[in-house]
């Protein structure tokens, strides 16, 4: 049951489309939310796929949908996002990836942490993780409630990894800064939350309210060396923004490094010869050093 004091709150649900495969399938998840009073606003990112045709199979008044002249998501999906965001009107703002599900109680859930917890401007939902073989697995449960310098440090530690789609937010608040934005959108999401949280912390329930699909074809896959480059730089972009967040991150330093390092790794052995010059040349020392770089190149011959 929802609390009475938010029977009325409106609550924005945005999906940023680009794929078709499963949109139908999140756009049902998104109507059949045990609480009604949404908006769900899709913007169509100028994608190649029917969207158009799989919203036109929807006649619910609350949809309310917007195709964009240019494809954001080339430079970044964040940009996509933020424009998601500017359009909401709603109290409360969730970001519903094309290709998630939303259990049926995320919202009432959710509404029900942000009554419990009036100074938190962010709540989360634990996620199925549906793989591409079909099993699927439960994420872990975080705590009720932790401050945003206790997140940060659970967070760098590898203890609170996410999805951008496991999150609600408080539109005023959120709405003066957004989501951060990354080249393609790489640790946005990540650099987002620690942000977010760090002003009255974060809220989580213990029930499993999402189910994000694994595939090769997302960014984050380690497997998809489309965005390699991409991928790197963005990885550069949140070394410098978490080092300029908070002064004390540098003894955190070894588990940013290595978290870094990973991805650039991933990157530099699934690229052509040329992207691999570009990266060992991208990269400064004070993340990836000389012998490492070397290290890189002979694996790469084997």
């Amino acid at each position: 049951m929802i609390e009475q004091s938010f029977k009325d709150v409106l609550v924005t649900i945005a999906i940023p489309a680009y794929k078709s495969f499963f949109l139908k399938e999140a756009i049902e998840s998104a109507l059949k939310q045990d609480y009604y009073n949404i908006e769900l606003l899709i913007i169509n990112d100028a994608s190649p796929y029917d969207i158009d045709g799989i919203v036109a199979s929807f006649s619910d008044t609350r949809i309310k949908y917007i195709k964009n002249t240019e494809n954001l998501g080339s430079k970044s999906i964040v940009l996509n996002w933020n424009k998601c965001l500017s359009l909401a009107k709603g109290a409360y703002f969730v970001l519903l990836c094309d290709d998630d599900v939303l259990m049926p109680n995320f919202l009432s859930e959710l509404l029900n942490l942000a009554s419990k917890y009036p100074l938190c401007n962010i709540f989360h939902a634990r996620k199925y993780n549906i793989y591409p073989d079909g099993h699927q697995e439960e994420s872990s449960i975080w705590p009720e409630f932790e401050d945003g310098e206790s997140y940060l440090r659970n967070s760098l530690n590898k203890k609170r990894q996410h999805t951008v789609t496991e999150f609600m937010y408080r539109v005023p608040f959120f709405q003066k800064s957004g989501y951060i934005c990354f080249p393609i959108g790489y640790y946005s999401d990540c650099a987002t939350v620690i942000k977010i949280s760090e002003r009255g912390g974060i809220a989580s329930s213990d029930k499993c309210l999402v189910k994000f699909r694994f595939s090769d074809s997302h960014i984050s896959s380690s497997t998809n060396a489309f965005y390699s480059l991409e991928k790197v730089k963005a990885s550069i972009a949140y070394w410098n923004w978490i080092h300029d967040f908070k002064p004390w991150i540098a003894q955190f330093d070894k588990q940013i490094r290595e978290d870094v390092q990973s991805i650039i790794y991933y990157s530099f052995i699934n690229s052509t010869f040329l992207k691999k010059f570009a990266i060992l040349l991208m990269v400064p020392n004070n993340i990836l050093n000389l012998k490492l770089k070397i290290g890189f190149i002979l694996k790469s011959l084997k």
